[in-house]
């Protein structure tokens, strides 16, 4: 009994360590601008980032209109980067089962050929982000212009570390940069030069 008990309490935090994907938008989810020091608020297990206390408030009495708006914007802001001209779940040409359905998971837009995949979109995140990200760096490292680090500053060097927010190819200098891009994307994807 305690083997199983052991392998479902494994189970439960391998899936517990999904792709963590940041809020990726200048405003928080009330409209508020964000300061450097957002407030970060986890809802549902979706990260959200907050410009104050009152603004948080305020989404707490209102979530479910307040992400409507907020998942708006994400589809705005990355289906213009957006890197697979198929379905992320059944490969299938965008467009050729009618209009294609935009689903934002935990921040990032996943563009569907049908509402039919709208639920594996969820189920199977991971590997659609894995697909996701491997496209993007494919299509932006060609384009990408910064020689330095947006975090740092620090000059990108031989062994630049390649990293996804918001559809967007971000180069760092060391992992350690991670941290500071994910806890406020919006601040340094301003600063991504492409040629």
């Amino acid at each position: 009994m305690r083997t199983t008990t052991l392998v479902s309490l494994i189970i439960c935090c391998l899936t517990a360590f999904s792709f963590a994907e940041p809020y990726p938008l200048a405003t928080d989810p009330t409209g508020e601008k964000l300061g450097d020091k957002p407030i970060a608020f986890q809802h549902e297990g979706r990260d959200l980032l907050f410009a104050s206390e009152a603004s948080l408030e305020a989404f707490k009495k209102d979530p479910a209109t307040m992400l409507n708006k907020v998942d708006e914007q994400i589809v705005e802001q990355q289906t213009k980067i957006y890197p697979l001209e198929t379905c992320v779940i059944t490969g299938e040409k965008l467009g050729s089962m009618g209009k294609p359905v935009d689903k934002v998971v935990n921040n990032r837009l996943e563009r569907l050929c049908c509402k039919g995949c709208s639920k594996k979109a969820v189920t199977q995140f991971d590997d659609n982000v894995k697909k996701l990200n491997a496209a993007v760096i494919e299509q932006q490292l060609p384009k990408y212009a910064n020689k330095t680090c947006v975090v740092s500053g620090d000059d990108l060097g031989d062994k630049p570390v390649d990293h996804v927010v918001a559809g967007r190819l971000v180069r760092l200098c060391c992992d350690d940069c991670i941290k500071a891009l994910d806890a406020n994307p919006a601040k340094y994807l301003e600063k991504i030069e492409t040629k």
